[in-house]
Formats: structure tokens, sequence, C-alpha cells
């Protein structure tokens, strides 16, 4: 008996071993297949500028004379994500899109403090380079949390604010950090992860690698020790200052079928901000601007209008 226990076990391991080493060598040949596939696309379309010492990407279309919207991605995200809303946007407004610190295709430092108020500040230097002065600011997801800081740090440039699929205040507990081999083996596996965000989009044709693979193309360039650090660093802002000093005409958007960041998150930001409104997608995930943009970019215009 105790021998077939061995026998099971060993085989049990080897199937593991040669599963894991499968999803590992395809997850490797999507890699190089993503990169050469988007070598020459507009995912590669982007300027840079030295902030504070450190290549910082951004994505800017319409006319420098118009009025400025200021896009910030979510955790994980880029610049990339507004490219559904930005091209008609770029008809009547001047617009830049920024790569966080550790994100799309700015430098990936693994000595940078990533918070809040740290990527915020960095952001604001580079629109003081490129001499932006007064501007509406929109974030998505974790890129709220950034907005809303930025907000209060720049308030006298700041004229409205966009909170999409907003992420909450509360800053995170300590846990737990997974080891370096977690990331780059299971997080950054290409089946393991696409499989894991099949969630960010409630329509069914949204989860696709059409709109995956995009993702993954940035996800994997993120080096598994700055992941590490993403997730051992957390924010120390006070929140209940910086809400209560947001007092901008605030436009909050989410869909009803996001997961990620539900709604009665954003119904505390209308609550609690002083001139907040919140407006709901049907049938939308997480990604509104992608799978629902159509329907952002109008609620975009009427506020800005």
């Amino acid at each position: 008996m105790k021998r077939i226990i061995i026998k099971i076990f060993l085989i049990g391991l080897m199937v593991l071993i040669i599963s894991g080493l499968t999803l590992h060598l395809h997850s490797v040949y999507k890699r190089h297949q993503i990169m050469n596939n988007f070598e020459k696309e507009p995912i590669n379309q982007y300027e840079t500028l030295e902030v504070d010492g450190l290549s910082m990407a951004y994505r800017m279309k319409g006319d420098r004379d118009a009025p400025t919207l200021v896009m910030i991605h979510g955790f994980l995200g880029s610049s990339y994500d507004f490219r559904k809303i930005m091209e008609p946007l770029s008809e009547d407004y001047h617009l830049i899109a920024v790569d966080m610190i550790g994100f799309g295709h700015s430098e990936k430092p693994s000595d940078f403090t990533y918070t809040e108020p740290n990527q915020a500040h960095h952001i604001q230097m580079l629109l003081d380079t490129l001499n932006i002065d007064n501007y509406a600011l929109l974030g998505h997801s974790m890129g709220t949390r950034v907005a809303l800081t930025l907000n209060d740090i720049d308030q006298d440039k700041v004229n409205k604010l966009i909170l999409l699929s907003p992420a909450g205040t509360q800053n995170r507990e300590t846990s737990t950090t997974p080891p370096k081999i977690f990331y780059e083996y299971l997080f950054k596996n290409y089946t393991l992860q696409r499989l894991g965000f099949r969630s960010v989009h409630y329509q069914t044709d949204y989860k696709s690698a059409t709109y995956f693979d995009p993702m993954f193309y940035f996800t994997s360039q993120i080096p598994s020790s700055v992941l590490r650090q993403m997730n051992e660093r957390d924010s120390t802002s006070d929140w209940d200052e910086i809400i209560e000093n947001t007092r901008n005409e605030t436009l909050i958007i989410i869909g009803n079928n996001d997961t990620w960041t539900p709604l009665a998150i954003s119904e505390a930001y209308e609550e609690s901000l002083l001139n907040a409104t919140l407006q709901t997608i049907a049938e939308t995930g997480h990604m509104p601007m992608i799978e629902s943009s159509a329907e952002v970019l109008a609620l975009i215009q009427s506020l800005l209008r």
C-alpha cells in the first residue's frame, strides 16, 4: 500500500512539473509573439520626458490651445487603455494620457517609492515641464486615487474631475507579500493571467485575446521585483482631508457589472464629495472606456462642455 501511495505521489508530482513547464514555455512563446505583433503598432506611439531623473512616457493628442484633459490609468494599466476615447476627444480637447512610473512605457526602477503621493508628484512635475497650467483630470481605478491626490497638491490648476471605476480610499493593511518567484512564474504567466483577468470585462466579446494581449504586453515588461515592491508599498495619504479638500465638479462613472471596484465605492464617493454626480453604465465591467466607450465619451463631453 505504501508503494502505491508513493507511486501515485510521484506521478502526480511529475504531472505537476510537466504542466508547470508547459505553461511557462507557452507563456514565453506568447510573450515573444505579442512583442513582435505590437512592434510597429500604435501601442508604441508615445513621447517621453525626463522627470526627476526618470523617463516618463505619455501620449498627447489634440490642439495645444484647446482645453486640456489629463488621463491617469489604473494598476497594471497604461495610457493605451484610453485609446478608444482619445481620438474622438482630441477633436475638441488637448489630451495628455500618462504612463505612471513602473507602468506602460515609463521607467520601472526598483528603488522608486510606489505610492499615490509619489506618483502624483511625478505627474505634477511632468505637467509643469509641459507648461500645463489649467486642466481637467481623469483617473481610472487606482488612478482615481492618484488623481485625487494630484488634485489635492495642484488645486489651483485642476478645474474638473472624472473618476472612472474608482478605487476606494482605504489604505491597504500590512500583509505577507508573495515571493518574487510568484510574480515571475505565476502572476506573469500568460494563461493564468488571462484566466484571472477575464472578470475585468463583463461583455463576452471583450474577454478575447484582442483586448487581453495589449495589457499583457505591458504587464509582462514590469520586473517581478518591481511588482513585488508595488504590493509592499502603501499610501499614507490622509484620505479624509483629501476628500474634504476636493471641491471640484466631479463626474463618477461606473459599470453596473464592475466586480473589481463595486458600485458601493462610487456611491460612497458621491455621498462624501461636495460636488459629485454618479453615472452608471449597464452591462459594463471594470474598463468602461473600452467596453462602453461611446457612453463614457458622451458623459465626459457633457461635463467638459
